[in-house]
């Protein structure tokens, strides 16, 4: 078994590297054509590159001069420095991106996995400036460790196979996200029922299902207390610092119990509404937000609520219950928004039962993403070892 000893060696000597160039777009017979003409709005996603947003004809490719399959891509300007992919077809780039053409020296997945590992110390590099950038000259002297090809293409496989798993979940999870969307519509506004529920659904006032309600607390600088905020988009209720209250400026703060359905007055109109959950009870909201209870817990179940205020449905109620000039300056009128009517189910029965069921399904999504994240880490401390020769691995001399 070969373990011969690695060398260093820079980008420069592994390969061509070129920038890439934009045809003159005056020019409408360079563009629309079957080349993919990438950016790099185009690198980050995958690794390998087949498609891109614009293409070029051939003609259009020829004046852009076009990269074999198995060039290396990297992003050399501005915010996106660092991103990366590997041509799996023959393409051209524009001005922002640098390109290898690997010698006989380097394997194209060894070096994009090294390029990959060295993307902190490219943006490094890029420096501080207005429109950070790493030039050509400044890209073939970064120096990177090199094994043998064969040792080279045994690591690019390892790592290849763990790209695959976190690709594999990734895709489970889009697939899986998309029909939770679509069935959690489906049960929240009645278009598909739970077989054992048959009684019907009412509208009602939601005035007529919630109260507000304001648990201020008594002051006291020497307290500690726990500060949430709810995320966009239903993005949920989290925590977001623990203050004494000596260092907090604002002296007036309320308390939310697990259950409160909670809006937050100025990004309600983006869906900021969420439930407080239960590891979050007894936690602080300043009064710029709306805590509300059930009116009767027999009529309606705040969970259900919280997961109604998922759709688009009650952030379009939200913005037809704001007023303002600009949407990032609009005031929420809670007694507006009260006037308005949902549809819920007249067995609060159903309602937990639905509320049951959506929570397992993001249980399910919180699991694959954790798993994923798993890989991922997974794959972060193999390239620490495996791209630097800390771990070798066994290939026939």
């Amino acid at each position: 078994m070969s373990q011969a000893t690695w060398k260093t060696a820079e980008l420069g000597e592994l390969g061509t590297i070129l920038t890439g160039s934009t045809p003159p777009t005056k020019n409408s017979e360079y563009f629309n054509g079957k080349v993919p003409f990438v950016s790099p709005s185009d690198l980050g996603k995958r690794k390998y590159i087949t498609e891109a947003q614009r293409t070029l004809s051939e003609l259009g490719a020829r004046e852009a001069q076009c990269i074999p399959t198995g060039s290396v891509l990297v992003t050399c300007i501005g915010s996106t420095i660092g991103k990366i992919g590997i041509a799996a077809t023959p393409l051209a780039t524009n001005q922002q991106i640098n390109s290898l053409i690997p010698n006989q020296m380097a394997c194209s997945e060894f070096v994009f996995y090294q390029l990959q590992r060295l993307a902190p110390l490219l943006r490094k590099l890029a420096g501080c400036q207005a429109v950070p950038i790493i030039n050509k000259s400044t890209l073939s002297s970064i120096a990177i460790k090199l094994p043998s090809l064969i040792e080279q293409n045994k690591i690019a496989e390892i790592l290849t196979c763990w790209d695959k798993a976190i690709e594999l979940v990734e895709k489970l999870i889009e697939e899986k996200t998309r029909l939770s969307k679509g069935l959690a519509r489906d049960l929240l506004l009645g278009k598909k029922r739970l077989r054992q529920f048959s009684k019907p659904w009412v509208e009602s006032h939601i005035g007529d299902l919630l109260e507000p309600i304001d648990r201020y607390v008594e002051w006291d600088d020497d307290a500690t207390y726990k500060l949430v905020s709810i995320r966009r988009r239903a993005g949920g209720m989290f925590m977001r610092e623990s203050l004494k209250g000596a260092d907090i400026l604002t002296k007036t703060l309320k308390t939310t119990s697990s259950g409160d359905f909670v809006i937050a007055r100025m990004q309600v109109v983006h869906g900021a509404m969420a439930i407080t959950p239960p590891e979050l009870n007894g936690a602080h909201v300043s009064d710029s937000y709306v805590t509300c209870t059930s009116k009767d817990p027999y009529r309606l179940k705040t969970e259900f609520f919280g997961y109604l205020a998922t759709l688009p449905q009650l952030w379009n109620i939200a913005l037809l219950s704001s007023h303002g000039v600009s949407i990032e300056k609009m005031t929420f009128d809670l007694r507006t928004f009260f006037k308005h009517k949902v549809k819920v189910p007249t067995d609060t029965a159903e309602q937990c039962a639905i509320v049951e069921f959506l929570d397992v399904m993001n249980k399910e999504l919180i699991a694959l993403k954790s798993y994923q994240d798993h890989l991922i880490q997974q794959k972060r401390g193999l390239m620490q070892q495996l791209l630097t020769g800390k771990k070798r691995v066994a290939v026939e001399n």
